[in-house]
């Protein structure tokens, strides 16, 4: 009997955990107020155009372009960054960000979360993130540089066993 007290207790307490309360969409807008979100967003756009312009230099390679070369690079950057800032605009995340914390976070956990980023631990991750982010950018960056030409020789030795099948 004791035995079944448990299950049925155990089982009450699950179902109980399964139906927590959804997140408002005003408690998930909060946190995305604490939690700085609309700020992080715009500074991909910051850094995005600092990977450019570290891409074109790397491009150039110490080449001095014609200044009407130049101009053609600074309107691609240019329309490109356009393009992003379309793109990920906060008046288009933001419903996307409200969407994706429903489906994903309950009321307690969005309670939690805003708890936290109102602690000076939360406070620091919100101030550094931009920064982690830089720089994660940066080393990302450099790993795809490695990569390249690893990609391109698998590229080659795929069309060279093509070419072998081919036969």
């Amino acid at each position: 009997m004791f035995l079944f007290k448990r299950i049925i207790l155990s089982l009450f307490v699950a179902s109980s955990a399964l139906m927590a309360a959804p997140a408002s969409q005003s408690s998930i807008r909060e946190l995305l107020e604490v939690a700085e979100s609309r700020k992080l967003v715009d500074s991909i756009t910051i850094q995005t155009e600092a990977m450019m312009n570290r891409s074109v230099q790397q491009i150039l390679a110490g080449k001095n372009p014609t200044p009407k070369q130049m101009a053609v690079i600074e309107k691609m950057k240019k329309n490109a960054l356009a393009v992003m800032q379309d793109t990920i605009a906060w008046e288009k995340l933001e419903p996307m960000y409200i969407r994706l914390y429903e489906e994903t976070f309950n009321q307690e956990e969005i309670d939690g979360i805003i708890a936290f980023y109102k602690t000076p631990a939360g406070k620091a991750l919100i101030v550094k993130m931009p920064t982690l982010m830089q720089k994660s950018m940066i080393e990302m960056q450099k790993l795809s540089l490695e990569m390249m030409p690893k990609l391109q020789q698998v590229q080659q030795q795929f069309v060279a066993d093509m070419k072998e099948a081919s036969k």
